[in-house]
């Protein structure tokens, strides 16, 4: 079964997990409905969030970049 981001985006604990990834700055990826939790959780910057169809090389590549330091996470509530 998969995730439902339409299900979980208006659920604070789904929200908190996102943000507390970008708060660390992991890759984030989202296709479907997923964006839908991506959009939710209000995060102030898109470095190192992969979103949208076909997004497989874009993500790994973001993975293998392991962290992304240069975001802006002062406003990440996580």
């Amino acid at each position: 079964m998969a995730a439902d981001g339409q299900a979980l985006a208006p659920l604070g604990r789904a929200q908190f997990f996102v943000k507390e990834a970008f708060k660390h700055g992991k890759p984030i990826g989202a296709v479907g409905t997923g964006r839908e939790l991506i959009e939710a959780a209000h995060l102030p910057s898109h470095v190192g969030v992969v979103m949208g169809d076909g997004i497989a090389e874009k993500f790994a590549t973001a993975v293998a970049g392991h962290r992304f330091h240069e975001r802006d996470v002062a406003a990440v509530p996580a």
